[in-house]
């Protein structure tokens, strides 16, 4: 996986290997790793970026813009 694949068509592809978006959601909320939503509206994009953010070779403020 490169930081290119989380930017295209990949990211369906690698969510669905993963389980899906349900199955990420119900995950992350019974672990209690997203709890209250605010600027991030779902467990898939608090994944996305911080997959970014590491593959990535910017700051955390460049990935999240």
């Amino acid at each position: 996986m490169n930081a290119d694949s989380l930017l295209n068509q990949d990211w369906s592809r690698i969510v669905s290997s993963l389980g899906g978006a349900t199955a990420l959601d119900a995950a992350a909320r019974q672990s209690r790793a997203f709890l209250r939503p605010r600027g991030i509206r779902s467990p898939v994009e608090l994944l996305r970026l911080i997959l970014a953010y590491c593959l990535g070779e910017r700051g955390l403020r460049a990935t999240a813009a």
